[in-house]
């Protein structure tokens, strides 16, 4: 989000610089990683076991949980649900990252803008959105699974689908944020800017990360 929420919808900034880091957004909050094969994406070395978790009984719960997954493209009616995944999940996964708008301006800000000027998919569980992914162009704005819901594939189902349907992607994450570095790396992307966060709402150093097909 850029300047006063009364302004974001009449604000046009370059996509790759600003805009991308809007409400400091790409992807920050995706905290819910655990190694399975709901990624689709070479490159994934990691087992569940070095998670502590028993192969056997993760992918047996893996699999009863995406038949239950329900992916879908949001509408203006989601605008609130989508928000409050947004909010509790910065304040779940970044304690440390500043607090720049209030519930109403976040509201507002995925209402008019980010769910009438980008595309949005939600993953619902439990007949509720437990995560989201908005993205635009070759950008990814948005990766976000609300707390509850972490570790359960959700953030890698919404990932796999902006994949799948990309040759070429790229995002930006807070440096401090090392486990969705972390996750966006084994997912095949390469960091390839940092910066010390002056471009951002926050002013919290940040890194720029990308993806291309092989």
């Amino acid at each position: 989000m850029e300047g006063d929420i009364a302004l974001q919808i009449l604000l046009s900034r370059h996509p790759g610089r600003v805009a991308s880091r809007d409400l400091g957004a790409v992807s920050r909050a995706l905290l819910n990683w655990v190694p399975d094969n709901a990624f689709g994406i070479s490159g994934m070395t990691a087992t569940a076991s070095e998670y502590g978790v028993d192969s056997t009984d993760y992918a047996a719960n893996l699999s009863k949980m995406n038949e239950k997954m329900r992916i879908r493209e949001a509408s203006i009616s989601d605008a609130q649900a989508i928000a409050r995944v947004h909010m509790c999940s910065r304040e779940e996964a970044m304690p440390w990252l500043p607090v720049v708008h209030t519930r109403e301006e976040v509201e507002v800000y995925f209402e008019e803008v980010v769910l009438k000027k980008q595309a949005v998919w939600v993953a619902e569980l439990s007949n509720e959105i437990a995560g989201f992914v908005a993205f635009s162009d070759d950008w990814i704005h948005h990766l976000y699974v609300a707390p509850k819901h972490w570790r359960r594939g959700v953030g890698a189902q919404l990932l796999t689908r902006v994949l799948d349907a990309s040759t070429f992607l790229q995002l930006w994450t807070f440096q401090e944020n090392r486990r969705a570095r972390t996750f966006y790396l084994k997912c095949g992307f390469e960091e390839i800017e940092f910066t010390d966060g002056a471009m951002n709402e926050e002013k919290t150093p940040d890194v720029r990360l990308s993806w291309r097909r092989a």
